[in-house]
């Protein structure tokens, strides 16, 4: 707690600080209304305490070459064993279908759709498993003895299955003729429709078949204790049949006990029809009313969520806000009853609806798990591994290793350029540990991280969803201004850029288009593109930033972006981060320039390298494993000059021209009513910030 307290005594000296006017950054240029400057205020360190921080750019990542390509940097410092239940859920396991709002998370762009589809098997998920009573051993070993099948006891006996018996009397002797009247085959018919009844349905079957009345003769020397007889009867199709008992009881397999137990205990000696049934667990003194279950459900709901980072084309898991707890919620839902004069459920059964009905945790992941590697090893614990499925599973372990020993020798090479990049996962504001916030949608804030090898700066690109989105066009404009700045810093003549294998953002014909067009603007002589295996990040430097500036954000309040920018500067004491904040005009059309050219023998979805050059701008080498040579292509302008939504076709001897981006982007009417809801909480400078952002107000 003391730690917190620090920082909002930071922040307050730095809201509160002489040139708060003049010194606040023109972040995202974005607000019509204030004119801000461009450099973050400028705080003496004397007047102010720092939080302790860890200097992940120059201590314990120059050794990530030891690490395993697996490794990954933990972005919350504790984890429950809630977060760690929902890895594991059942494939049998069948629950309600998740009732969630639409949120809009500015998907990517149009320039470069991806077709995903939510498996079947992930859509009615929840956050627990579902406790499923079919499948313990007790509900299984009734269900063989209900059906007459062999099992095995509680006590370890086991119990063999049963069979229609022969009855020798039958055959002569016996009065009723039974054996004349159904033939083995309707005995067998029989005994299988009667073991399929369960025991309440064999009560219904032995009032239909068996008639008891008291007893019509008495032994002259009082020896006979019985009190009633019964008359034994079998269906034949539509005619039923008087039986004796010795043949009654071997086509049905049963002892003369079950008769006399149900005569004793479940039937009306009156009517002779079975009486109750099964009460057991239809109480209802204790139900809860559904408006009551409703409530819960609607009060969960109304919080915001975001979807997963990567894992949004294969899982519908939702995240919630890191500084909410189950036990803040249900304090948040008690507060709203009292105010609505409504009476609260108890927090069991808040948790249970929580757990049951909907797939929410509280913080983002710390990790993606590997497709190929979780299915393979899930197979292989039940011996389900074809041979398909082990060679995909053997190439992909390959490809990891390479990847993993080409990640270590350019980390090696402490002379080469290395710059690794990546989206961090999308960062919301306001924040801050006010009620009403919980329940209000926030404003999207994108920031891309990269990290440079010759001196370990970690820099930051950053802008709002007022501005753009998180597509190829926008990453891709992100990326080249950082580039810029390692380019003027220290002038290299070959570049080594390491990222993940997102097709939409980082392995597309946008980019690679992009980084040729920077190379023939700063004298670059080759930048190589290097992709991760899917599944497996080899960036962990740039993890650790994300790692670092999560945690910094989820100590502090914040009330807008220029907050956000705050906790970034101080996230890192000994090497600050280089923030860039991205401006309108930063963003270029890089997709539709690209188009000018032929990618079209270029795989980016396999590609592990792309190697472009200066010296041939239309050619373009690439490799689909670390482990080959690279194969050359030419990239030279289309030929199709019919084209949709291309830019002017350029000479085929001139380099397609670059546009920048016209597009407007602006909120939703209901983020910017909950934002304008939210500005009474924030200082000035934040609160005249965020003005700025929001739509003019339509009159009424």
């Amino acid at each position: 707690m003391s730690a917190i307290f620090e920082l909002d005594k930071v922040l307050t000296l730095i809201n509160n600080s002489d040139n708060e006017d003049e010194t606040e950054c023109d972040l995202l240029e974005v607000s019509p209304v204030i004119d801000l400057q461009s450099d973050l205020i400028v705080t003496d360190e004397s007047e102010i305490t720092l939080l302790h921080s860890v200097d992940i750019l120059s201590e314990g990542v120059e050794d990530c070459k030891d690490l395993d390509p697996d490794y990954e940097i933990v972005t919350s410092e504790l984890e429950s064993e809630e977060e760690a239940n929902n890895v594991m859920v059942e494939k049998n396991v069948t629950a309600q279908q998740t009732a969630t709002s639409d949120h809009n998370n500015n998907e990517i762009s149009e320039e470069n759709p991806v077709e995903s589809s939510i498996p079947a098997s992930d859509e009615g998920r929840s956050r627990k498993r579902k406790r499923n009573k079919n499948n313990r051993k007790k509900s299984i070993r009734k269900r063989m003895r209900q059906s007459g099948k062999e099992y095995v006891s509680e006590s370890g006996r086991k119990v063999t299955a049963k069979n229609v018996k022969t009855t020798k009397d039958c055959q002569g002797k016996c009065k009723f003729k039974c054996a004349q009247k159904l033939s083995p085959e309707q005995r067998q018919k029989t005994f299988q429709s009667f073991w399929n009844l369960s025991d309440s349905e064999k009560s219904h079957f032995y009032s239909k078949t068996i008639n008891r009345e008291q007893k019509k003769r008495s032994r002259v020397d009082g020896q006979n204790s019985r009190t009633f007889a019964y008359a034994y009867h079998l269906f034949n199709g539509n005619d039923k049949y008087r039986v004796c008992k010795e043949f009654y009881l071997t086509t049905l397999s049963i002892s003369q006990r079950r008769v006399s137990y149900f005569f004793e205990n479940k039937v009306d000696p009156n009517t002779n029809v079975p009486t109750g049934g099964d009460c057991r667990g239809k109480s209802t003194r204790d139900r809860i009313p559904p408006e009551q279950k409703q409530g819960v459900r609607d009060h969960i709901n109304s919080f915001p969520r975001v979807e997963s980072h990567y894992c949004r084309a294969s899982s519908r898991k939702e995240y919630l806000a890191q500084n909410l707890s189950l036990s803040t919620m249900y304090r948040l839902y008690r507060e709203k009853c009292q105010l609505e004069s409504r009476t609260a459920v108890l927090i069991h059964t808040y948790r249970n609806i929580f757990n049951q009905e909907f797939n929410l945790t509280f913080h983002v992941p710390k990790k993606d798990r590997c497709d190929r590697c979780e299915e393979y090893n899930m197979k292989s614990k039940h011996d389900d591994v074809d041979e398909e499925l082990r060679a995909e599973y053997l190439a992909h372990f390959q490809s990891k290793v390479a990847t993993k020993q080409e990640r270590d020798r350019d980390r090696e090479d402490r002379e080469k350029l290395v710059v690794c990049f990546d989206l961090e996962n999308v960062l919301s504001c306001p924040q801050a540990n006010i009620s009403s916030f919980f329940y209000r949608r926030k404003l999207s804030v994108y920031n891309l991280t990269a990290h440079c090898s010759l001196d370990s700066q970690g820099y930051c690109a950053i802008w709002n969803e007022t501005q753009a989105g998180r597509g190829a066009n926008e990453i891709t404009s992100a990326l080249i201004s950082i580039l810029t700045k390692i380019v003027e810093k220290h002038h290299p003549e070959h570049i080594t850029l390491w990222s993940d294998s997102c097709v939409a953002q980082n392995r597309n014909a946008g980019i690679t288009f992009a980084l040729k067009d920077f190379m023939a603007n700063h004298n670059i002589k080759s930048i190589e593109q290097k992709f991760c295996e899917p599944g497996h990040s080899s960036i962990q430097e740039v993890d650790a930033i994300h790692s670092i500036i999560e945690r910094q954000l989820k100590r502090s309040d914040v009330y807008s972006p220029l907050g956000i920018v705050r906790c970034m500067k101080l996230a890192t004491e000994r090497n600050p981060l280089d923030i860039i904040q991205l401006r309108q005009n930063h963003f270029k059309k890089y997709i539709e320039a690209s188009r000018c050219l032929n990618f079209t023998q270029v795989p980016f979805t396999k590609v592990k390298a792309i190697l472009s050059t200066n010296e041939e701008p239309f050619t373009i080498q690439f490799k689909t494993s670390f482990d080959e040579k690279m194969t050359m292509v030419c990239i030279g302008p289309r030929e199709n000059k019919r084209r949709l939504s291309s830019p002017t076709r350029s000479p085929s001897d001139q380099w397609p021209q670059v546009k920048t981006s016209m597009s407007t982007f602006s909120m939703t009417d209901q983020k910017a009513k909950d934002i304008r809801a939210m500005l009474k909480f924030m200082n000035p400078v934040d609160k005249k910030f965020m003005t700025g952002l929001l739509p003019k107000m339509r009159p009424r």
